[in-house]
Order: C-alpha cells, then structure tokens, then sequence
C-alpha cells in the first residue's frame, strides 16, 4: 500500500508574485506599479491620467502617467499570471479513476460482492516536485525579468551567465529588446520579434506583420521606401520654450 500525501497547492492568484515585483521596482525607483488586469482598473487608471493632464505636468506626474498607460509593461505583468498558474498546475496531481462493482449471486449464500478499485498515475505522483520546483524557478525568473525592464541589465547578464550559461535579461524595454540581441533561433525559423520601422524599431506582442501604404507604386513594383510625413507631422523632442509655454517643468 503506498500513504498518499496531500501537499498545500500553489494558487492561481498572483497577486503575492506581483507584490514581490513592486517591491523590488519601488525600492530601486521610488514608484509603484500598477496592475491594469480587468475593466474596472482601466477606468480608475484612466481617471487618474485625465486628473494629471489637467494640472502642470511634472517628472514625477509624467512618470505616474507612463506607467499607467504602457501597454508593453502591462502585458510583462500578465507574464506574471501565466508563470503563476503554471506553478498551480504543476503543483496538482491527475485524478484518480474510481471502479466499483456489486455482484449478487442467484443461489445461497446470497450476501453480494462488492468491489472498490482506484487507479492513479503513479509517475505523476513521482515527478511532482520536480514539477513544482521547475515551475517555482520559471516564476522567479520571470519576477526578476519584470523587475529589471527599464534597468541596464549588462552586468547583471554576466553575473548570472556565470551560473547559467547562455542566460539572457529580458532588458531595458522588455521583449522590445529580443529583436536587437540576435538571438540565435533554429533552422528554416522566423524569428517572432518584430521589424525595422521608418524611425525606430518595431515591436511586437503577438503575430506582427508590417502594412506599407502608398499614393502610387512605381511601374516596375519596386518599393517606393517609407511614407514621407509632411512637415510638421511628426512628433519630436518639444524645445525647451514649448515646455516654459505650457507650464511643464522638467
């Protein structure tokens, strides 16, 4: 007979994970995070955008305003979530499949026969804390990463490519970094990165395909280049008079 053990599961909530990264975020930065992860929480945060946009911007408000409407950071977040409900899964066994059987003779002595029979995977039970344990390391690893964006994780890299070799930060702007560290990826495989826009590097968090419009193609199809923005079209770095203009301090 083999004892069965029943172990307190990892939850699905990751709210203590999340925890952990604002604490790490707020005693590096001074700012706390926020998590936008249903409806509810998107409208307080876009009241609280609408309150500061109407007074004089200052670094301090900018930031809180960024953080709040980053999407890229918010998706970084959700990473949290799944890494946290893989440890949830890891941490649960199959369950068992239960017979049972009742046989009642026709004739003397007419007391019935009855059966129980449970079955489990047996190897499911043997490999759960390797199980829990890789899962728990992916979930820290994945805190780490959320911790790090926007911090120079060169020398971090190294120290750590000491004990595992090969390892790679997430980096300053979180998956917008993969495109541009040339990371090696298999034969015959397009890597799911993103793409070199007119001005800057383009990002992706899913699929990613990049649409050209133009006003008229040349005659033999050849690529007219990037759209070329009228003048006073494109955003750029305001000058120090716009800034005193519209009260922002910097």
């Amino acid at each position: 007979m083999l004892p069965l053990a029943f172990a307190g599961c990892a939850g699905t909530n990751p709210g203590a994970a999340f925890g952990d990264v604002n604490r790490t975020v707020a005693a590096r930065t001074g700012e706390s995070l926020v998590w936008l992860p249903d409806g509810a929480t998107n409208q307080a945060a876009a009241q609280i955008t609408t309150r500061l946009l109407q007074t004089n911007l200052t670094a301090q408000s900018a930031v809180t305003i960024a953080l709040l409407n980053n999407c890229s950071l918010q998706a970084e977040f959700e990473e949290i979530g799944i890494s946290q409900a893989e440890l949830a899964q890891a941490a649960r066994l199959q369950n068992p499949v239960i017979f049972g059987d009742w046989r009642f003779p026709n004739q003397p002595p007419s007391l019935a026969d009855i059966q129980y029979t449970a079955a489990g995977n047996f190897l499911d039970l043997l490999t759960q804390p390797a199980r829990k344990a890789i899962a728990a390391r992916n979930l820290e690893q994945t805190k780490l990463e959320t911790a790090v964006i926007g911090m120079n994780t060169e020398g971090l890299s190294k120290a750590i490519n000491k004990l595992v070799p090969g390892y790679m930060a997430m980096g300053q702007n979180g998956m917008g970094d993969m495109g541009e560290m040339g990371m090696p990826v298999p034969t015959n495989s397009l890597p799911m990165v993103g793409g070199q826009g007119q001005f800057d590097y383009i990002t992706m968090g899913g699929m990613f395909t990049l649409l050209k419009v133009r006003d008229e193609i040349p005659p033999n199809n050849t690529d007219p280049g990037w759209y070329q923005n009228p003048p006073g079209t494109v955003s750029d770095v305001a000058p120090d008079s716009d800034l005193i203009r519209d009260g922002i301090t910097t």
